[in-house]
């Protein structure tokens, strides 16, 4: 349980460096200075080298633009600072996961026909009048069924479901919120676990095995990104209102 937690902590860790050096942040959120009003002596301030973390090119051309929150180190400790004003910016945020739905609440929260714009921009904007400058959302709960992000025909990715993702971004962007979007899988329809599933069988278990331990599973993933991303890029999605991508919610492996 120990490594299965710090591994998460790394996963966390570098989600939150790749995309707060790699995506836009051109809209305005709500910053915070340190506690008192003061600020903290700078010894030392240096940039992080991201590409010591990603020796290969990424798969995924998107464009790059000056973002307001970035990470710097200060006395050799990495902090989220917003570049436009040099003031320390701390995340203050809730998971947004439960939603109306019928009689009850569904976590599916960006599912087709549940996620509500004026509902999301409702909720959005009562958390900033508290103080509150980022939420969690799990990008793929719904990962298979109607409208869901894994299209019917199992090919690929559901349009309206990603109209609902770039919506949400669009809201982030008018009430002053940053979303941290968190992947809690590979969807089971759309054709990527069937992709990444392909190399188990009797000797080699399936799902989070071969999800990360296969030539399979690189090339599933790589795909499901990139389809993801292209399709939000081509939507004009508000990118300056992620302030990270966490690539996996938790990590685990089957012992055999």
């Amino acid at each position: 349980m120990k490594n299965a937690h710090q591994a998460l902590q790394v996963l966390v860790l570098l989600a939150f460096l790749l995309a707060s050096c790699n995506f836009s942040a051109e809209g305005t959120g709500l910053s915070s200075t340190p506690d008192g009003g003061s600020s903290t002596p700078v010894m030392k301030e240096t940039p992080l080298d991201l590409t010591r973390l990603s020796p290969s090119p990424s798969p995924i051309d998107i464009p790059q633009a000056e973002h307001v929150i970035g990470i710097h180190l200060v006395n050799g400790v990495g902090e989220f600072y917003n570049k436009k004003t040099g003031e320390k910016f701390i995340p203050r945020g809730v998971n947004y996961v439960f939603v109306p739905a019928g009689n009850g609440y569904s976590n599916l929260t960006l599912r087709v026909g549940i996620y509500n714009p004026q509902r999301t921009r409702d909720d959005f904007a009562k958390l900033a009048g508290l103080g509150y400058n980022t939420v969690r959302v799990f990008l793929d709960q719904c990962s298979a069924g109607p409208g869901c992000i894994g299209d019917d025909d199992n090919d690929g990715l559901n349009p309206e479901y990603l109209d609902n993702i770039a919506d949400m971004m669009s809201v982030a962007r008018e009430t002053g919120i940053y979303i941290q979007f968190t992947s809690n899988d590979l969807p089971d329809q759309g054709g990527y676990s069937e992709e990444a599933n392909s190399a188990s069988g009797e000797t080699f278990a399936g799902y989070r095995n071969s999800y990360y331990l296969t030539p399979q599973a690189i090339s599933a993933t790589r795909r499901y990104w990139r389809d993801l991303l292209t399709a939000l890029i081509e939507r004009n999605a508000a990118f300056d209102a992620v302030l990270s991508w966490q690539l996996l919610n938790e990590q685990w492996m089957f012992e055999d």
